[in-house]
């Protein structure tokens, strides 16, 4: 629960664990500590040792830290047959930490259309193929219904349509900003042109290099996760809480009573929630809990954009 004291030091820790292994020979009080998020665990390993059965326990941990802080990411290494990261350091648990990557979309701010044409032996074949695109900031694939580009249009090819959606799937994962999947982007084709004996990848590659150029001409923006962000603090603690909140870019919702605490509902960008809880611990002297479930993607202030910007290339 926020506030606990887990431990105070690695000494403690493994007095803790001793501590556990041996009221854990009991089977009463095995039965009475164990959680139903750990019978699975212990199931699979079929009849285990005291000491097997504590790891378990303890590497539960992690598991309700990660569901009070979505910002710890903890990924299991199969190599070493290990189900969970590191706690203490006598598990030998190899783990690799880094800075939280916010995940980030990009939009079309404008439109833009632009055509290439590819012509070239690769392999002794020629390879010939010309289309013309276009894009703007609306959902979908479509496809140019003026009189002209209907009659091209009209004999290709299933597997030369594969092709081309192949290639608009990926080009939509790296926009031209800061190479983050686009969303709400609706491209267009006008004119197709493809010659005997290209091959499919050709077409796709070419694809995405004229959907790259057209990303370029419309001008792309950021756009950030924003998640409903629900506190519940004691009334004595709520300015502080709130205060702190506005610093975070939250957009307050609601305050309402619920018993002696307020719940203060918000949306707050996930780039500002890194390392909250222990934040929230602190300015509430631990009387404090939250959650929080993503809400919407939402563009950013040029200032903030730039922040982000200079946050994930460094300049």
């Amino acid at each position: 629960m926020t506030g606990d004291l887990v431990t105070s030091t690695q000494a403690a820790a493994n007095r803790a664990k001793s501590r556990l292994v041996s009221s854990l020979r009991e089977p009463a009080f095995a039965e009475r500590v164990t959680p139903p998020s750990a019978r699975p665990r212990l199931a699979a390993l079929g009849e285990p040792a005291a000491e097997d059965t504590a790891d378990v326990l303890l590497g539960i941990a992690l598991d309700e830290l990660r569901r009070e802080d979505p910002s710890l990411r903890v990924i299991a290494d199969d190599d070493a047959g290990s189900s969970c990261c590191r706690i203490v350091r006598e598990y030998k648990i190899d783990v690799e930490l880094g800075p939280l990557q916010i995940a980030y979309r990009e939009a079309l701010v404008g439109s833009g259309k632009h055509t290439l044409a590819v012509d070239r032996k690769i392999g002794g074949a020629r390879q010939q193929v010309k289309v013309t695109m276009s894009a703007k900031n609306m959902r979908g694939v479509a496809a140019d219904k003026s009189a002209e580009s209907a009659a091209n249009l009209s004999h290709l090819h299933p597997r030369n349509l594969a092709a081309i959606r192949q290639g608009v799937h990926t080009a939509l994962l790296h926009g031209p900003k800061l190479g983050c999947p686009m969303v709400d982007v609706q491209v267009c084709l006008h004119w197709f042109e493809v010659g005997r004996g290209t091959s499919d990848s050709v077409v796709s590659a070419t694809v995405v290099q004229c959907l790259r150029k057209v990303f370029e001409e419309a001008e792309a923006m950021l756009l950030e996760p924003v998640m409903l962000l629900q506190v519940v603090c004691p009334e004595s603690h709520s300015a502080r809480v709130l205060a702190d909140l506005t610093r975070r870019r939250a957009d307050i919702l609601a305050i309402n009573i619920r018993a002696r605490n307020k719940v203060i509902d918000s949306i707050t960008p996930l780039s500002e929630l890194l390392g909250y809880s222990s934040t929230l611990r602190s300015l509430s002297s631990g009387l404090a809990s939250f959650t929080m479930e993503f809400h919407s993607n939402r563009q950013m202030s040029p200032h903030d954009e730039e922040k982000a910007v200079k946050s994930v290339t460094g300049f």
